[in-house]
């Protein structure tokens, strides 16, 4: 690239850096506090589990057919991830029952005890995603060299980019096969941006997913690495109808408890910082 192009590359990054809050300090030099700007390329991966099955921690056996995702901003800092909300582990307390009679969950850290530290990197450009495609490549994001130990993922409402049609207005289309013991489930779940939002989540954004602790020093690549299997770590798909014509049965979003039950686990294993993770490659 032009040593004129790269300059208007960096002047643009960084204005859209101080619109959106983001604090890059940048210097020609790696030295004191400031850093080096690069460029990051982006990756996106759900590794091999969005092709192989894989078996969750209620003992079903999951293929997935359909994996299409959209995506929004990406963001990298200094600061130490948090353990966000995580599903409880397969081993029951005597206590579950009135755990779950109240609906009280275990959960690690809350939210605000996530420090982000200096900003080290942005991508900022939406997409949606076919994940059983492979290794997706997003457009470049820009940032500045020094350590960075965690990341912010986040979804985006409404879908753009080549598989928006596909999502039709939600943030996540999954479709697959479910086993357990002669059972089988054949299911879709559509996901909306509204789904991750409370009191605490007031936009789709994760924030505090782990990122491999990493002096980033030259331009180079982030990969976004999906966990799969943690969206559907806890999720049941007993209460789910059987499908009568070999078609995807629709999770449904209005119910009862019980028939809320499958996509709600779905929708909490999905708000789990664990389940994204961040990485830096140089040349």
């Amino acid at each position: 690239m032009p040593r004129t192009s790269l300059r208007s590359f960096f002047a643009i990054g960084l204005s859209a850096a101080l619109v959106m809050g983001l604090p890059l300090a940048c210097s020609d030099s790696d030295s004191g506090t400031t850093g080096k700007r690069i460029v990051l390329h982006t990756r996106l991966t759900a590794g091999a589990e969005a092709t192989a099955p894989f078996t969750n921690a209620q003992g079903w056996n999951v293929q997935l057919s359909k994996l299409v995702i959209s995506t929004g901003a990406l963001r990298y800092y200094e600061g130490s991830p948090i353990f966000s909300y995580a599903p409880p582990p397969v081993r029951r307390s005597p206590f579950e029952p009135i755990r779950s009679l109240f609906g009280i969950r275990e959960a690690f850290a809350h939210p605000g005890h996530y420090a982000e530290g200096t900003a080290r990197g942005e991508m900022l450009t939406s997409a949606s995603s076919d994940l059983r495609a492979g290794v997706v490549t997003l457009p470049d994001g820009a940032g500045v060299t020094g350590l960075v130990r965690s990341g912010t993922f986040s979804f985006n409402a409404p879908p753009v980019g080549a598989m928006a049609q596909e999502l039709g207005g939600h943030v996540a289309v999954v479709e697959g096969t479910a086993s357990k013991a002669g059972a089988t489930r054949i299911f879709r779940a559509e996901i909306d941006a509204k789904d991750f939002l409370d009191s605490e989540h007031p936009t789709p954004d994760l924030k505090g997913c782990p990122f491999t602790e990493t002096e980033m020093g030259a331009d180079g690549t982030v990969t976004v690495s999906i966990q799969v299997p943690m969206w559907f770590s806890e999720v049941d798909f007993e209460s789910l109808p059987a499908s009568t014509d070999g078609k995807p049965v629709r999770m449904p979003s209005e119910g009862s408890v019980v028939e809320l039950r499958p996509r709600n686990a779905l929708v909490r294993g999905m708000q789990v910082g664990k389940a994204y993770v961040f990485s830096y490659s140089a040349p």
